[in-house]
């Protein structure tokens, strides 16, 4: 598991968009849970096959851009 979330940018729900719960699994089989505003057609489109930041830390002192493969959403 992650210690760090990566830097997220809020997408602006839409009429009928509401905030969901979700979960991200990256290319590395790491997952992080967080809460977005959007459909799950643009919450997908900005997380699948994106590259995020998850470096400057203890365990992974540079950058290590990891890639997004899927989202579940509760």
């Amino acid at each position: 598991m992650f210690t760090s979330v990566p830097k997220t940018t809020h997408l602006k729900a839409k009429k009928g968009e509401t905030m969901r719960d979700i979960t991200i699994t990256f290319e590395d089989r790491n997952t992080i849970s967080t809460s977005i505003n959007g459909s799950e057609e643009t919450i997908r489109e900005y997380y699948v096959g994106n590259r995020f930041q998850f470096g400057d830390t203890e365990e992974h002192p540079t950058d290590k851009m990891v890639k997004a493969v899927a989202v579940e959403f509760h």
